[in-house]
């Protein structure tokens, strides 16, 4: 046995039962006046899904799968995932299209359906008209059997316009924002270049920009010797982060 590989499973599967407890999100902005954003919803999804689905899959215990998909289906009839503030758009694509990868072989047809309509015109619609994103990549790459066309799109200009902002990673892997954002920014990067890589056997020259194999190592060269985070720039706390990021870094970079 691996002692670190356990905790983190019993871990999960503590953290999974919990969330079979907990009732499904609501849509603050019809309750509360004046919500600006459902960010902190669409994190939670993320969160929920991540831990649920891979509960399952670990598991093969249903209920993880069932509570998931429940879950699902409820932020996909959401009237919309609030394209006013793009985030909460991106992170709602990203709990959604993991849940529907990882759990596609359970999913009712019907839900399934339900969720290629809203990744489609709940994001993929707006991305075409407005950004180019990672987030989105996921998203497209979902749905990829039902959209072809516009999967290829979406990931094209993913790929063409994402360096603009790793390009500042050159030459040692600082990321000028800061350690909060640096985690931000790489949480999203991981997901990138390993459904990229997993998908289509390639990440289009992402991984080999200057700096981005290095980047780790500026956060852990950001902790003192007392465990605080040198707080610079747009950082929340100084404690450092225990991020999963490290381990798709370190398989990556060696």
């Amino acid at each position: 046995t691996e002692p670190l590989l356990d905790s983190l499973r019993a871990s999960l599967m503590r953290e999974a039962e919990r969330l079979l407890l907990v009732l499904p999100q609501e849509d603050p902005r019809r309750k509360i006046k004046n919500t600006k954003d459902i960010l902190p919803v669409s994190r939670e999804q993320v969160y929920r899904m991540v831990n649920l689905a891979l509960a399952y899959r670990l598991s093969g215990d249903r209920r993880f799968a069932e509570k998931a998909e429940r879950e699902l289906i409820h932020v996909c009839n959401f009237s919309d995932w609030d394209p006013v503030h793009y985030l909460d758009v991106a992170e709602m694509t990203t709990a959604v299209a993991i849940g529907y990868d990882w759990l596609y072989d359970v999913l009712a047809p019907s839900t399934r359906q339900l969720v290629v309509h809203s990744i489609k015109t709940k994001a993929l619609d707006l991305v075409v008209e407005e950004y180019k994103t990672g987030n989105a990549v996921l998203g497209a790459l979902a749905i990829e059997e039902h959209y072809p066309e516009l999967a290829k799109h979406i990931i094209g200009e993913a790929v063409r316009y994402i360096p603009n902002c790793l390009k500042h990673f050159a030459p040692d892997g600082v990321c000028y924002e800061g350690p909060a954002y640096w985690g931000y920014t790489n949480m999203y990067l991981s997901l990138l270049l390993k459904a990229l890589n997993d998908n289509l056997g390639e990440d289009f020259g992402i991984s080999e920009m200057v700096g981005v194999d290095k980047s780790v190592l500026y956060y852990m060269h950001s902790t003192s010797p007392s465990g605080k985070i040198f707080n610079f720039a747009n950082s929340g706390s100084t404690a450092p982060a225990a991020e999963p990021i490290y381990f798709y870094f370190s398989r990556a970079f060696n």
